[in-house]
């Protein structure tokens, strides 16, 4: 399992290993972290948009009061329909009911990061870029 990288429009994106898998937690402490059946963690620690099935656009500020960051906990136990992480350091993610999660990158701050088997690693840092790494040797 890895990230793969993309072309399109001009703009070179990253596919996330979380097509087709099951949101099986979702958690909120000054952040929003979830994760999937293969072990792929996604931690977004500055605000985002969650936009729900109804269309409605909910700003989640993790750090705000836990109430309000409600709304997102809908993903659990939905799947991934795609995942896309941008080189400007932007992030993706549509969920099987057709709610979506976009998070900015940022300037001062690094927004989201996610983790996964095999040394997976993206990082959105600071200045709007994406830092990768990867494990270069196949596990056993």
């Amino acid at each position: 399992m890895a990230a793969q990288l993309d072309h399109q429009a001009g703009m070179s994106r990253w596919l996330l290993p979380l097509q087709d898998e099951l949101v099986i937690w979702c958690c909120i402490d000054y952040a929003v972290s979830f994760g999937v059946q293969n072990q792929v963690t996604i931690r977004i620690e500055q605000p985002f948009v969650y936009t729900g099935i109804d269309g409605l656009e909910h700003l989640i500020v993790p750090e705000a009061d836990p109430v309000k960051v409600a709304p997102v906990l809908a993903i659990t136990r939905l799947s991934v329909r795609a995942a896309y992480a941008y080189d400007d350091g932007h992030l993706e993610v549509t969920f099987s009911d057709g709610s979506t999660i976009g998070v900015p990158s940022a300037q001062d701050y690094e927004p989201w990061e996610l983790t996964g088997p095999g040394g997976l690693k993206m990082v959105s840092v600071p200045g709007g870029e994406l830092s990768v790494w990867r494990s270069t040797s196949a596990s056993p």
